[in-house]
């Protein structure tokens, strides 16, 4: 057996060598080592990526937690919900005023041809300059303008004559200077 491995020396520094294995290229000409090289990079890069944004996401969590333990914070919380039960409990309470008030007003409504009888009430150089109406009472609230003091009671005999009103008040008129003729107020309540 000596004999068997002088015949054969042995190199351990050499029985181990091999010739380098050449690689295959792909298509593109790119040794294929390469591929896997890049892959490991890429996946380094998105865990560093991610450590970022981990740590990023920690420092807000923190600052939340800090925020919500503040004494001030949290006082400003409870008075703002505070604040909303008691809007919410007053809106319920107009409601239900609002809902009572509907049942007992039992008035007019006032319709547009309502509207244009009254206004077919003027003459020419008379004009209605503000109507004010409540439901609640059938009334309307007209201020009129007119050209003499005869127009007037002219202007008040029409439109009790108009079939609308089962009443008209006035407590006489003023001269306005503004648009040069005569002011008065009539209270009129609907039949």
């Amino acid at each position: 057996m000596a004999n068997a491995l002088k015949n054969k020396d042995v190199n351990f520094l050499k029985a181990y060598y091999r010739k380098p294995v050449k690689f295959k290229t792909g298509k593109s000409g790119v040794s294929l080592t390469i591929l896997p090289i890049i892959i490991i990079a890429v996946a380094v890069v998105c865990v560093f990526i991610l450590n970022e944004k981990v740590s990023t996401l920690k420092t807000e969590i923190l600052w939340l937690e800090n925020y919500i333990e503040n004494d001030n914070n949290i006082s400003d919380f409870s008075k703002s919900k505070q604040l909303s039960i008691e809007i919410a409990e007053l809106q319920s309470y107009l409601d239900e005023l609002n809902a009572a008030a509907s049942r007992k007003t039992s008035g007019r409504t006032i319709t547009l041809s309502d509207t244009a009888r009254i206004y077919s009430c003027l003459n020419e150089g008379e004009a209605i300059i503000r109507l004010d109406f409540s439901k609640s009472l059938s009334l309307i609230s007209l201020t009129a303008l007119t050209k003499s003091e005869l127009a007037v009671s002219g202007l008040a005999a029409r439109l009790k004559s108009s079939g609308i009103f089962s009443g008209i008040d006035y407590s006489g008129y003023s001269y306005d200077t503004a648009f040069d003729g005569y002011s008065v107020v009539f209270n009129c309540v609907f039949k």
